[in-house]
């Protein structure tokens, strides 16, 4: 068996019947607690009313950034957005998620002593997920990388790619300024894999540090005839996801999707067509 990468991002959460949106976090007492309290990073996001995924929050926050008046503040305010977005996720009942959801199988499935997981979410959901899956404990550890940290560490990674416009004082805010910063990872996995899924990942503009290298370089011009003996799957949900993914990935290849699909065995499954599993079994077997 070759070795298999799987990118989880938000979406799996979701799917799993989770309320990790941040439009969800927005509506808890968490974040609304700190509203008309003179902190004014929480008060410009509460007015984004149009705001309604993870890549939005970030672009504000670069967009905030460039606008706002007080450093001290503003440090203090995001650091506190933070905090309070740890804790909201914290607080989810991850005991009730929906097995018969197409992330609960597509995960149990598609894990093996083989499989390397880039988990950019920062529940524990995955790891949830496999141990009640009898995976042993040691193998989850060391096959799953909690990219962006996770709500049972000590910080989560939470701002903007090195190539955001911001304050060049609000250094505090690139994902690269952590001490748990992972991108290494990330593309050592993606340089080195046979079957790749992604599940829930919107590819976003605030993580193409991660996929910028290995992702061109997978839609590169190859000698005449070549094919790369890899294998892409991406998991979406309906057409609009599909289009938000084509969108990053044309923005990856420096619009080369045609030879990203030429090079490697591509496939595509939208997640709420429920005999999406059968046909991802039927048509590309991993």
């Amino acid at each position: 068996m070759g070795h298999s990468v799987l990118i989880i991002g938000n979406g799996f959460d979701l799917n799993l019947g989770l309320r990790t949106s941040y439009k969800d976090y927005m509506s808890s007492s968490f974040f609304r607690n700190h509203l008309n309290l003179d902190n004014e990073l929480f008060d410009y996001l509460a007015n984004k009313t149009d705001v309604e995924n993870w890549i939005d929050i970030e672009k504000e926050l670069a967009n905030f950034s460039r606008t706002k008046k007080d450093y001290g503040s503003f440090k203090h305010d995001y650091f506190l957005l933070c905090e309070t977005l740890k804790d909201y996720l914290t607080s989810l009942d991850l005991t009730n998620i929906n097995q018969a959801s197409e992330a609960y199988e597509f995960l149990v499935n598609s894990f093996s002593e083989n499989t390397t997981i880039l988990n950019f979410n920062y529940t524990n959901s995955v790891h949830h997920i496999l141990e009640r899956a009898s995976f042993p404990n040691e193998l989850i550890l060391q096959n799953v990388t909690h990219v962006h940290g996770s709500v049972i560490g000590e910080n989560i990674i939470f701002g903007v790619d090195d190539k955001a416009r911001i304050n060049a004082d609000d250094t505090f805010l690139y994902k690269s300024t952590s001490s748990n910063y992972s991108g290494r990872v990330v593309r050592a996995a993606l340089r080195d894999f046979d079957d790749l899924k992604i599940f829930g990942h919107s590819l976003g503009e605030s993580d193409h540090m991660y996929f910028k290298e290995p992702i061109f370089r997978l839609g590169g011009d190859l000698n005449f005839g070549e094919k790369l003996d890899k294998k892409m799957a991406l998991y979406y949900y309906e057409d609009e996801g599909k289009y938000q993914l084509y969108k990053q990935l044309h923005k990856l290849t420096m619009s080369h999707v045609a030879g990203l699909k030429d090079n490697v065995l591509f496939n595509e499954f939208d997640t709420s067509l429920k005999e999406y599993l059968k046909q991802n079994l039927e048509h590309h077997t991993f």
